[in-house]
């Protein structure tokens, strides 16, 4: 039976043995084949899609593979950039925050991602479409029009400012271990949520500097759950079906 129909089945179920699922030869080429898609700038260390091609793919998954599972991977820094917004303008700049990943540790989280993701799919309410595989915004949109002609008029249209930079660690590893007690998985999620952020920088362009009046100690520390993107959108979207006391929310997600 698979991971999803497993949880499916028993809602009550914990999953207690999946770490030597993350550190598999297929899940970590399958995840390797997801981030070469998403693309990406390099992290901390400078690595890019090329480097690791020159290197060799098998070589440098086979590295990963036995660093977890001898259990020595530790992630690294976090490189993190502030790009300017859509709405960004020379009198009036407004600047997000974006974290970027080495390539070792997106790997890594999407390989975990892999195989957490159908469980907690499996808890997600039929209302939920952000961050979901095979769900979009767009989809979200439909069901409110639909919504709209049966006559119900009344749409509430919210934004959560930092989301993922403001849920709580404790109380999400919590809810993870719900149905989770791998304890090794556990412990990945943690470090990687808790690595430290590299010093912040402006990105314009090609032109790179540092981001003025930050000092080094505001970032030695990581921040909830923007670490690990591909991680935290799933257990992040598990917090908010667990926190939400509506069974009509449609989560279009931003």
């Amino acid at each position: 039976m698979g991971l999803h129909a497993k949880a499916k089945a028993e809602p009550g179920f914990r999953f207690y043995a999946l770490y030597d699922k993350i550190s598999r030869d297929d899940v970590l080429a399958h995840a390797w084949a997801q981030c070469r898609s998403n693309k990406g700038a390099p992290g901390v260390d400078g690595q890019d899609f090329a480097d690791v091609d020159a290197y060799g793919v098998q070589r440098w998954l086979g590295e990963l593979a036995l660093a977890l599972r001898q259990e020595t991977y530790r992630p690294d820094p976090i490189r993190r950039v502030f790009i300017p917004k859509a709405n960004s303008t020379a009198k009036s700049p407004k600047l997000r925050p974006l974290g970027i990943s080495t390539l070792r540790d997106r790997v890594c989280m999407t390989a975990a991602m892999l195989v957490l993701e159908p469980i907690f799919e499996a808890d997600l309410p039929p209302e939920q479409y952000a961050y979901r595989p095979g769900r979009n915004a767009q989809q979200a949109v439909n069901e409110v029009q639909e919504a709209l002609f049966l006559g119900h008029p009344e749409v509430v249209d919210a934004d959560l400012a930092d989301y993922f930079g403001s849920i709580p660690h404790a109380e999400l590893m919590l809810s993870l271990a719900r149905r989770i007690v791998d304890r090794r998985v556990l412990h990945l999620i943690k470090m990687c949520s808790n690595a430290p952020w590299r010093k912040p920088t402006i990105e314009v362009a090609r032109h790179v500097r540092p981001k003025p009046r930050t000092s080094d100690a505001a970032f030695r520390k990581g921040l909830p759950y923007r670490r690990c993107w591909p991680i935290c959108t799933c257990a992040g979207s598990c917090w908010d079906g667990r926190s939400s006391g509506w069974t009509r929310v449609l989560a279009l997600g931003s």
